[in-house]
């Protein structure tokens, strides 16, 4: 499974017990695309790393992908801070 790595340590976080913040953008679009947090935080937690985006000034954003309960694929861009204490939503997106 690609980005194995990376799915550890966001699941190592989540299990360490890691704050999960949500940034201004991330809230508006799960209100517009009608993602709850409790979906888009249990995508965090089972689903699958499947892109990471590594630019040269800034953090490694990861994409979590995952489905809700109705089988709607679900997208959500973290990324972690501090040594993985904070995870940080960047968006969230329903995929096709």
């Amino acid at each position: 499974m690609p980005h194995d790595a990376e799915r550890r340590r966001l699941q190592n976080a989540i299990t360490q017990g890691a704050r999960i913040v949500w940034t201004a953008h991330a809230k508006e679009r799960s209100q517009e695309r009608h993602i709850s947090k409790l979906i888009a935080e249990r995508v965090l937690r089972r689903g699958n790393i499947d892109q990471i985006e590594a630019p040269l000034n800034g953090d490694e954003a990861w994409r979590v992908v995952g489905t809700d309960n109705d089988g709607r694929r679900i997208g959500v861009v973290v990324t972690l801070k501090d040594d993985v204490c904070i995870i940080r939503i960047i968006t969230v997106m329903a995929l096709r």
